[in-house]
């Protein structure tokens, strides 16, 4: 999900993950609703749901909890572009900070490419650099919109 702040030299694009990881509790949520409507109707499945709830709760809960001590949660990127540079601020959990900035110049080429956890957009830079610090989960539209507004930028700041 993103949000668009126009002004008149720049624009703020705000990519927001807060909700990202919400989707996994529903999915919890409706495993265990099935399998106990399923028990209720007297299909013996007790056992079997107790060590599926118990086995991906732990999966989940080990995963949030290393992630979150190596601070590896991304919760928001700040993407702000004006004539001259690409400014990308990535906001992580425990408010760590990463901020990278590149000059429209520099940036080559601009692609989506599909990966195993999703798809990125991937900014091909002079001196063979790759950057994928925007990246979505299963929707190319977002980073369609983020690369047409950069190249809108970039072909001002040639102009």
């Amino acid at each position: 999900m993103i949000s668009i702040r126009k002004r008149e030299k720049e624009t703020i694009i705000i990519q927001n993950f807060k909700r990202e990881y919400l989707p996994i509790f529903s999915y919890l949520i409706g495993g265990y609703s099935i399998l106990n409507f399923l028990s209720m109707i007297k299909v013996d499945i007790n056992l079997s749901y107790k060590f599926f709830l118990v086995g991906f709760g732990i999966t989940f809960l080990w995963y949030s909890i290393k992630s979150y001590r190596n601070e590896k949660l991304i919760t928001q990127v700040f993407l702000i572009v004006n004539n001259k540079e690409l400014i990308i601020k990535i906001k992580e959990m425990k408010s760590s900070k990463r901020e990278k900035t590149f000059l429209l110049n520099n940036i080559e080429k601009i692609t989506i490419e599909k990966t195993k956890g999703g798809y990125d957009l991937v900014l091909k830079i002079k001196n063979d650099i790759e950057d994928r610090s925007i990246w979505t989960g299963w929707y190319t539209s977002d980073l369609r919109l983020i690369r047409k507004i950069i190249l809108e930028y970039k072909v001002k700041g040639e102009e």
